[in-house]
């Protein structure tokens, strides 16, 4: 993920999906939602309702990796409505 569209990730609706070749997209190919921009904005807000966070660390011409935090104790984990 290059650094000046890093913000932009967790907007709903942005994607860098490309539509193929043969003028399908993804949700032809995939699940309704792929190719939409909406898998990392829920995956945050999921980790969020459940005490936990998700952070990216992109190192561009690397790799991108994605660190999913959770509560490990069920006493420790509460829901945090904001």
């Amino acid at each position: 993920i290059p650094f000046s569209v890093a913000d932009r990730v967790w907007s709903y609706m942005y994607s860098t999906a490309n539509q193929s070749q043969d003028g399908t997209n993804f949700s032809q190919q995939g699940t309704p939602l792929a190719g939409f921009g909406v898998g990392l904005p829920l995956s945050r807000l999921y980790a969020r309702y459940l005490g936990g966070s998700l952070h990216l660390l992109s190192l561009p011409g690397i790799g991108t990796r994605a660190y999913l935090y959770l509560k490990r104790l069920e006493s420790e984990a509460r829901e945090e409505v904001p």
